[in-house]
């Protein structure tokens, strides 16, 4: 009886969800031995690399992606769907494994409990089931972004597949190109005492200083922004501190010439700007590259001082944290300004 009730409860979630699964246009390109398989940020926004035995297949109703190997008694699958979530959920914010869990066992006949490993936003599931009469293995990748929930199903039948570690490095090497984050949040009222925020998916720990409000962000027109931070004093001290967040396979310039861009763009901007010729290496815990520098500019009504720092991390993110100071707020909140870059932790 129980087993009817899964199966009844399969269908029904499969004929409900079908309304809120998103399709995309996915290219398949020929990298290697390997498949390059995407689809643009303007549309299904994600990146994945695969053994080049798999070939596309007809993909069922709700998949955007169905590539498949091999033949009944031994072979493997791979399947996306992209769902969307109500805004209302998302902005709760609830972990990708809650979000995920009714959807990950879909077409996996008596699946088992699965174990999950992973973070809030990223979790990866692993189950055994019966592929016909063969015993196999499913691990299920769901990454919450947004309004979005993206379920990658990885199948193998028997459980020692030969492509059992390729599957499992495909669902960790599963991108978005870019991250959308929660809906936008209202601005928050500055506070009185310095405040921890961490991003999971970001790789990001960092400081919000006493006195600091927390501004809306928006990423459509400013590619990257995860953060922007404001302390403004009766005196019209203002201090704007912005992080933005970029997945390095999505930039195209090296990071010197991004860090040297920006050093020319702030020069063109303000006439008579004091500017290093060049962006100073840096050093920066597991970062691959790092940048910082200092510009100075004025217009007829304000001086103000620009602090960047550019950061390639390890991690395959490419980070870029501008701290802009007008009026005297270098001087006047120097003791929390340093606090916030001594107290910046980027992590793998």
């Amino acid at each position: 009886m129980a087993s009817v009730n899964r199966i009844l409860l399969l269908c029904l979630l499969s004929a409900v969800s079908a309304a809120n699964e998103i399709k995309a246009a996915v290219r398949l390109e020929k990298d290697g031995a390997d498949w390059v398989v995407s689809s643009p940020m303007a549309d299904g926004n994600f990146l994945f690399r695969v053994p080049g035995d798999f070939r596309r297949a007809k993909a069922p109703a709700g998949e955007a992606v169905h590539l498949t190997t091999g033949d009944e008694t031994a072979g493997a699958r791979i399947s996306l769907r992209i769902h969307r979530v109500g805004a209302d959920k998302a902005a709760k914010g609830a972990p990708a494994a809650a979000r995920g869990e009714k959807l990950l066992a879909m077409g996996a006949a008596g699946a088992g409990e699965p174990s999950w490993e992973g973070e809030r936003d990223r979790s990866l599931a692993t189950l055994e089931y019966r592929e016909g009469s063969v015993d196999a293995l499913r691990f299920a990748l769901c990454l919450a972004d947004g309004d979005r929930l993206y379920v990658l199903t990885l199948d193998c039948w028997p459980r020692d597949h030969a492509l059992l570690d390729d599957l499992r490095a495909i669902a960790h090497g599963f991108s978005l190109l870019e991250t959308k984050g929660l809906p936008p949040a209202p601005d928050k009222p500055a506070s009185g005492k310095p405040e921890w925020i961490a991003h999971a998916y970001y790789r990001l720990n960092l400081m919000r200083p006493a006195g600091f409000a927390t501004k809306k962000v928006d990423p459509a027109a400013d590619k990257g922004i995860y953060l922007h931070l404001r302390r403004v004093d009766e005196q019209k001290n203002v201090c704007d501190i912005r992080v933005r967040v970029l997945l390095k396979k999505t930039v195209k310039q090296k990071t010197a010439a991004r860090a040297q861009m920006r050093i020319d763009v702030f020069a063109n901007k303000y006439p008579g700007a004091k500017v290093p010729r060049k962006p100073k290496r840096a050093r920066w815990p597991g970062a691959d590259e790092a940048y910082r520098f200092k510009l100075a500019g004025k217009t007829k009504t304000f001086v103000f001082t620009e602090e960047w720092r550019l950061i390639e991390h390890g991690n395959g993110r490419l980070y870029e944290i501008q701290m802009t100071m007008y009026g005297a707020a270098e001087r006047a909140w120097k003791k929390d300004l340093r606090l916030f870059w001594k107290q910046l932790k980027i992590t793998r």
